[in-house]
């Protein structure tokens, strides 16, 4: 909000989303650069959005009484244009000697707490298949659960025995399970992370490194560490989805349906996973999962060869003899009609 001294009058194209259509007035100097922030801040000039009175819009007014002029603007941002529900002057709000007058804008703001999302922590309860790691989970629990029952002679009633209950399994589990990690590139495998590894301790030394042609040594070794760990990458992500995609089969086939519907909820929430673009398969002719990148361009061209380069010769001969057979009755009609005539 403040005396701008700028005109921004009537025209508004160009500026839609800056300024509104109840401008008033001649436009000055002052504007074309007021308009220029107002566009490159996403503001907007809320005092033109409103249809008033010709004294309700001007915001300026000289001592005889004879001009008037809209300079005082409230300015906000555009993603809260629509919470400005009212923008105008008031005359007779003169108490203070002055040949501006009062600029009140309506305001209504929703505010909405800021909820944190809780996240939910789960164990790592795949650990249990470990023989070793299911035995001493087994001996703590056991352990936990014989002192709760020498407690019974105690005066406790049912919530106090599930509340001791519930943190003795979950401390037995936090340290012998562990909690289960979310991994965002599971298919990120050892060999990756040390190429990863090498390529950043060369981006540091490459940083460090004053003399030119030592640096450009290590930019040139920098670079195939980056093509290998590409490749790398590349080879992972292929291995992984083709893994995943053997086990959905290999569970179908013995009859595992919770293996199965497990990876394909994976399957189907792959694209929620940080994961590369091109690591979908395809299906080959004979319907076999195809993920190699070298194959599904070879799967590609065949496609498109079969598409385009189709025998073309027998259509046109058709046609071709259609239209000398439409050609010959034609004139033959013609024929008939002066025949006729005569």
């Amino acid at each position: 909000m403040g005396d701008l001294n700028a005109k921004v009058g009537r025209e508004y194209d160009g500026f839609q989303g800056t300024i509104g259509k109840f401008g008033i007035g001649v436009r000055n100097d002052n504007r074309r650069r007021l308009l220029e922030l107002c566009g490159a801040s996403g503001l907007s000039i809320t005092n033109t959005y409103f249809n008033h009175k010709l004294e309700h819009k001007t915001t300026w007014v000289s001592p005889n009484g004879l001009v008037q002029n809209l300079i005082d603007y409230v300015i906000v941002n555009q993603k809260w244009k629509k919470s400005i529900l009212d923008t105008r002057t008031f005359r007779g709000c003169r108490r203070v000697p002055s040949d501006h007058k009062l600029v009140i804008s309506k305001i209504r703001i929703k505010i909405q707490a800021n909820q944190e999302k809780r996240r939910t922590i789960k164990f790592d309860v795949d650990n249990l298949r470990n023989e070793r790691v299911k035995q001493q989970y087994e001996v703590k629990v056991g352990g936990k659960f014989a002192a709760l029952i020498g407690m019974e002679n105690m005066d406790m009633d049912s919530e106090e025995s599930w509340a001791i209950l519930s943190s003795d399994t979950k401390d037995v589990a936090t340290e012998v399970l562990g909690y289960k990690r979310i991994n965002s590139k599971p298919w990120f495998s050892d060999e990756a992370k040390v190429l990863s590894e090498e390529q950043q301790r060369l981006r540091v030394q490459v940083d460090d490194k004053q003399d030119l042609e030592k640096k450009q040594q290590l930019k040139r070794r920098r670079n195939r560490k980056l093509r290998e760990l590409s490749d790398r990458m590349k080879h992972d992500q292929n291995m992984f989805w083709k893994e995943r995609a053997t086990k959905v089969a290999v569970a179908m086939e013995i009859g595992e349906s919770r293996a199965m519907f497990a990876a394909v909820r994976f399957l189907r929430n792959a694209s929620q996973e940080k994961v590369w673009r091109g690591v979908h398969g395809m299906l080959d002719e004979d319907g076999n999962l195809v993920t190699d990148e070298m194959e599904k361009r070879n799967l590609f061209a065949r496609y498109f060869e079969r598409l385009l380069n189709v025998d073309t010769t027998r259509y046109w001969d058709k046609k071709k003899k259609k239209s000398i057979a439409d050609l010959n009755e034609a004139l033959e009609v013609q024929e008939e009609d002066i025949s006729a005539k005569r």
